[in-house]
């Protein structure tokens, strides 16, 4: 049709025909935006590796400011000084190079409760560290009459779930090399995980009527909670590490549970036992639940001379549990059983419920333990009754190895 000589123009077909062609570029767009955010969220949720520039706070902050949940924070090999305290997210991983090649020492502090490296629990979340080692500065000023610095490595605070310290060192400090509590922080309870793999060494303190500490692994569980739960995952795990010169290769407090098995001890600090567990006596509960068994104590060493001096091995003074398949040589006296409140029996959180069975003195079945330091505690400790010699009906240890140790160290919650 033409209009004064002039070709008419379809209207409806040229709409069309444009809406066809906004459609396709609607679509070409929708499907670059789609395959971008395909390719963000793959990204965000693949994990990788950081490497820090070194070892110090400034440089790990930047590389803990670049990390998400699943990540890595390499740090290289070198021996870095630290001044302060080391905040790091929950779900990430921390690796150096090896124990003997990336070493992280503490060089100052004005903070008597000086922490090197800080996690603080969140929900479904984990932390794995491993292949490094923190060295402190509390035992060196404490050489030098300065006992002002009880300082610690690594604390985990919170209810933690699987977390994995493996392939560590840590010496030097005068509070702990690992403390754990699951009664601090935003998410409380009891912690989970595994402690493997790790070297402990010179961690000590003892400052005449102020108090002593000095602990390889220090723990405080979850008060609130005291089910007994024996032979399950609900604990935390130490196990195949080497602990010498300490006060104290673990200690329990505060309602918490632990499993010590197949570690090394030697030379622990006389007068001190290697393994502890407290009772009722500075917190709402004592020590839970203890499974101690396939470990190595042998030698000691007197704290004021330093010399050879034979000392206790494992010092129960609260919880209940099993021990078993330990072998203990050049000890003072392999197993001791001590209240903290002398009250009438039974004492709150006292031992009450400990079976030993197959553990060895000197190549000779154990058939005798110290149940009373103190001849007034006698009578709170009766064989049949409190513990017996025998093995617990029902019990049965938790798989071993723990199956963290089984997981790859790329995987975290």
């Amino acid at each position: 049709m033409r209009i004064n000589g002039k070709k008419n123009i379809d209207f409806k077909a040229m709409v069309k025909s444009q809406s066809r062609k906004v459609y396709r570029i609607c679509l070409l767009l929708l499907t670059i935006i789609a395959i971008n955010y395909a390719v963000s969220v793959k990204a965000e949720e693949t994990p990788k590796e950081i490497r820090a520039k070194t070892g110090t706070k400034q440089d790990l902050q930047i590389a803990i400011g670049q990390a998400l949940p699943g990540d890595t924070i390499v740090i290289p090999a070198g021996t870095w000084q630290l001044t302060g305290t080391v905040k790091f997210p929950a779900g990430i991983q921390v690796k150096g190079e090896g124990l003997d090649k990336t070493i992280i020492k503490k060089v100052a502090t004005s903070d008597k409760w000086l922490t090197m490296f800080l996690v603080q629990a969140l929900p479904g979340k984990s932390f794995v560290m491993s292949h490094l080692a923190l060295e402190g500065i509390g035992l060196s000023k404490v050489k030098q009459g300065d006992t002002s610095v009880t300082d610690r490595g690594l604390e985990l605070q919170g209810k933690f779930v699987d977390f994995r310290i493996h392939h560590c060192r840590f010496s030097g400090f005068t509070h702990a090399g690992i403390y754990i509590n699951g009664n601090k922080g935003t998410t409380k309870g009891h912690p989970i995980g595994v402690i493997d793999n790790n070297i402990f060494s010179d961690i000590v303190y003892h400052n005449p009527g102020v108090m002593s500490l000095g602990y390889g692994v220090a723990m405080h569980g979850d008060p609130e909670d005291w089910s007994l739960q024996l032979g399950n995952a609900n604990a935390i795990f130490v196990e195949d590490n080497s602990f010498e010169r300490c006060r104290h290769s673990v200690a329990a407090n505060s309602g918490a549970r632990y499993v010590f098995r197949y570690n090394t001890v030697k030379n622990n600090y006389y007068p001190w036992a290697a393994v502890d567990a407290h009772g009722k006596h500075l917190h709402k509960h004592g020590t839970r639940s203890y499974e101690i068994y396939h470990n190595t104590f042998s030698g000691g060493i007197d704290y004021k001379t330093k010399k050879p001096q034979p000392t206790w091995a494992l010092g129960l003074r609260g919880g209940d549990g099993v021990v078993f398949s330990n072998k203990f040589s050049d000890v003072w006296c392999p197993i001791y059983l001590t209240i903290e409140e002398r009250k009438k029996y039974p004492v709150p959180d006292q031992v009450r419920d400990l079976w030993l069975w197959d553990n060895t003195h000197k190549g000779k079945p154990l058939k005798r333990i110290n149940a009373g330091v103190h001849n007034k505690q006698i009578a709170f400790f009766q064989k049949g009754r409190d513990y017996h010699f025998a093995k617990k009906p029902d019990y049965k240890p938790y798989t071993y190895p723990h199956p963290l140790r089984m997981l790859k160290e790329t995987q975290s919650k």
